[in-house]
């Protein structure tokens, strides 16, 4: 699959499992190569939450947040993917709703009737 994230198409791929299990890691971004590495043995909610936490870090190197973050970045990203995830997963009606509206369809569509 690809994820535009500002100008740059990036492709999410498969990690190895041998390379996942030397690093440690169940995701990574490379923004050299324009790739998100990631781990596909993981309970699909542990892999919804890595590939966001991924696309986040893609983000933050898009947008120059890297320098303002610093050693910050990787708690900030955690805590933002997990949050992101949780909201996506316990609000069905809302990510609907959302998706709808980015989308042009309903553009009331988060919106409470009175």
């Amino acid at each position: 699959m690809k994820v535009r994230v500002g100008y740059k198409d990036i492709d999410v791929l498969g990690m190895p499992a041998d390379y996942a299990k030397a690093t440690g890691h169940l995701g990574e971004y490379r923004s050299g190569e324009g790739t998100i590495l990631v781990h596909a043995g993981q309970p699909p909610l542990e892999l919804a939450d890595t590939v966001i936490h991924e696309v986040l870090h893609a983000i933050v190197d898009e947008r120059d947040l890297d320098t303002v973050l610093g050693d910050r970045e990787e708690p900030v990203v955690r805590a933002l993917a997990h949050g992101l995830t949780a909201l996506f997963r316990d609000n069905p009606d809302f990510t609907k709703a959302w998706l709808s509206t980015l989308r042009g369809r309903r553009a009331k569509a988060l919106l409470t009737s009175p």
